[in-house]
């Protein structure tokens, strides 16, 4: 992915032909809410799941939303980038290398959100098949570690020839480097990670989506208790959680294997490379603010939580005394017959006056 737009192609990576201000603007729109919101609701959805206890579906939803949270922070830049489109003072704030360490960050935690949605929907769907089997932590642990690993030694390729990441006026942000500086073999290394991760999430992500609503299907026609109840709730929070993804990712998936095998055709119809923009760089951070707004609506704990912390925090903005339940009228008063009742301390004495 890193080096779209460099060399090969009859229209130069850094051109500004076609740009249009609405378009730029309405792209940085974009970027400013799943900065904002994205961050916001990610970080109260932490809060929730670190809380919760520990099983699998919990342990890949805190590191999904610990990813989400920062490719949230990270697409700021590319909004600034977007509202003027070609400046490039936001992502030179911290001198040469910041194009670099964002680069390496961004690319990172873009394969690694797509790799735990697939994860997640793999494991809720071994869960349904085979009922009477659990999948261990420490195994969905190691493969979560060993995915990140592999992830981020995939995305530092080019600063292993220490080949700098320049930044591309198409996407609005730090995507290009100069492949042809790289050995062949090398550059089929990297063109191997970008396929994978854009093609190969799909086909298991939507074979685990056919079993899930086959089984959803099956404990709806044969009903159930309140155990089934819950079961049947997860099940469809993951399923609309995929569902989002696959609705995002298919079309940038198609974009990639269009531009794989026609590449001059694509670059001419998407000389202002919107197009790129939206499959490299918007997809991914819309994912990741839409994903909380699923956690809000589909889990009532969570809702009730952040809604409580929302109130707190608007108590304490405005002075008052923050609780953590809601204002409740409680009584403590007790009946006392009047044959033992007695006068507590301070109370006035009536006897003998009218």
């Amino acid at each position: 992915m890193s080096d779209i737009g460099s060399g090969g192609n009859s229209t130069p990576a850094t051109t500004t032909m076609g740009f249009n201000t609405y378009a730029d603007n309405f792209y940085g729109v974009i970027c400013l809410y799943c900065f904002s919101f994205g961050t916001i609701g990610n970080i109260m959805a932490f809060v929730y799941f670190i809380k919760k206890p520990k099983d699998v579906p919990t342990i890949i939803y805190n590191f999904i939303v610990a990813v989400d949270t920062c490719i949230s922070i990270l697409v700021l830049p590319i909004s600034v980038s977007f509202f003027d489109r070609g400046n490039t003072w936001f992502f030179k704030l911290g001198n040469w290398w910041f194009c670099d360490i964002w680069a390496f960050l961004w690319t990172t935690f873009q394969r690694l959100s797509i790799f735990l949605v697939a994860m997640l929907a793999t494991t809720r769907a071994y869960s349904l098949v085979f009922p009477f089997k659990v999948v261990k932590k420490r195994i969905v642990l190691g493969i979560i570690i060993t995915a990140f690993i592999i992830h981020s030694l995939g995305t530092s390729i080019p600063l292993w020839f220490a080949i700098r990441h320049v930044f591309f006026t198409g996407a609005a942000a730090c995507i290009k480097f100069d492949h042809t500086k790289l050995p062949l073999a090398v550059v089929r290394i990297i063109t191997m990670f970008d396929w994978l991760g854009a093609f190969l999430p799909i086909p298991i992500i939507i074979t685990c989506f056919i079993i899930t609503v086959i089984q959803l299907l099956r404990t709806t026609a044969a009903g159930g208790g309140a155990g089934d109840a819950g079961k049947k709730n997860v099940t469809i929070t993951i399923a609309l959680f995929t569902t989002i993804y696959l609705m995002l990712n298919i079309p940038a998936a198609i974009y990639i294997l269009l531009y794989g095998l026609m590449s001059e055709k694509v670059w001419y119809i998407d000389q202002a490379y919107y197009g790129v923009a939206f499959t490299y760089v918007l997809v991914v951070p819309l994912n990741s603010a839409i994903n909380p707004v699923i956690y809000f609506w589909r889990m009532d704990r969570m809702r009730e939580q952040s809604i409580s912390l929302i109130r707190r925090s608007f108590k304490k903005a405005r002075g008052g005394i923050a609780s953590p339940e809601p204002f409740r009228m409680e009584t403590h008063a007790t009946y006392v017959p009047l044959a033992t009742a007695t006068p507590r301390e301070g109370d006035v004495k009536t006897e003998g006056k009218v």
